[in-house]
């Protein structure tokens, strides 16, 4: 089975590279510059890992492009280890890769520098971008309902259920399903399964809905085969929506905290666990991690309750989820987004963040 699989990727490879040709040498920094000014949602793909979200941020004179990210410890050594990375992005319709690798990641917190190159691959047919989708976006397949995981103008990924999706394999049709995105009207399509992931992601996961399985979760991606005009419409501004939404989050300005500042972190019925909060921003915040009892905090875990307790402020509480793990020499952090949070609140934080930031707390 492993050795099917490795053909069938290596051929599924190949005939994306007939699809695509080279961008002539004279071509290959204006348009980087180009995606950078923009602040383009990037792909990177290095050769040994999975598949890692970022931003396109700036290109250096020398042509090395600068990219945002968020790393798991995993994904870095996957980045380090890699002989090559693809950083893929899409520019008018059109995906371009550029073939480069990781050189170094940057004093400030999450940039990463790759290594210059002249090799840059235009797509020759117009792909559609995908983007991470909002809590509470569902696809509804005949009986079943499944959590998306991201989604595009041409298709979505969703979170299987390994008990009940044993018939999810490559080629089957799904008939029409109903994608339900927060915000949206339903948007009905005719749907073929592309792609199922070979290998089951494993660790401890909160999500007990109808699409998860606690532990264990695979991933199906689905084409859109036919679809209306006007719901193709629908579904790529609600891309678009959320694309700005991404990029605003990763603009929020992030504020060191007082000493003394807390965080009370719930994730069951059980006593709070106290951690030292390291930083805070409208979108988010960072607190120290305690490696044997926090071993169960791992992206994508949900925390129905943390409350905040900084100096100057009245205790504020929210629900979060894990965005990552972060390590820096000796000291390990939990970063966690917010989920449920006052318009009041989030003014708030952002507020204290620009403050801190401007290093007018004292």
């Amino acid at each position: 089975m492993a050795v099917g699989a490795a053909v069938e990727r290596a051929y599924t490879r190949w005939v994306a590279d007939q699809l695509r040709t080279p961008v002539p040498i004279g071509e290959v920094l204006p348009l980087l510059v180009k995606a950078s000014s923009r602040r383009r949602l990037v792909r990177l793909r290095p050769s040994n890992g999975d598949r890692i979200d970022a931003v396109l941020v700036e290109v250096l004179r020398d042509g090395s492009p600068i990219v945002e990210a968020d790393l798991t410890p995993d994904t870095e050594q996957s980045l380090r280890r890699s002989d090559e990375t693809e950083l893929d992005y899409v520019a008018d319709g059109i995906e371009y890769s550029l073939i480069t690798r990781f050189a170094d990641s940057l004093p400030e917190a999450g940039k990463l520098r790759f290594a210059p190159t002249t090799i840059l691959l235009r797509s020759q047919r117009r792909q559609w971008y995908r983007v991470l989708v909002n809590d509470g976006s569902e696809v509804r397949i005949g009986g079943r309902i499944r959590t998306i995981v991201d989604f595009g103008g041409s298709g979505i990924a969703f979170e299987m259920n390994p008990d009940e999706d044993g018939d999810l394999v490559s080629g089957h049709e799904l008939g029409v399903i109903r994608i339900c995105l927060p915000g949206q009207q339903v948007i009905e399509a005719a749907a073929v399964v592309r792609h199922v992931d070979s290998d089951a992601r494993s660790g401890p996961d909160s999500r007990t809905g109808p699409g998860s399985a606690p532990g264990k979760t695979r991933r199906c991606g689905v084409e859109l085969a036919r679809i209306g005009d006007f719901d193709r419409d629908r579904l790529c501004r609600a891309v678009a929506a959320r694309e700005r939404e991404i990029l605003g989050r990763r603009q929020h300005p992030r504020g060191a905290v007082p000493a003394g500042s807390i965080a009370l972190v719930s994730r069951d019925t059980g006593r709070a666990r106290v951690r030292r909060l390291l930083d805070i921003g409208s979108g988010g915040a960072r607190f120290a991690m305690e490696p044997e009892a926090d071993v169960d905090l791992v992206a994508g875990v949900r925390l129905p309750v943390i409350e905040l307790r900084l100096r100057g402020l009245p205790s504020i509480s929210v629900s979060a989820s894990v965005a990552r793990i972060r390590r820096d020499g000796g000291e390990v952090s939990i970063g966690v987004e917010f989920r449920d949070i006052s318009a009041a609140n989030r003014e708030t934080l952002a507020r204290y963040a620009r403050s801190a930031a401007w290093g007018q707390l004292r």
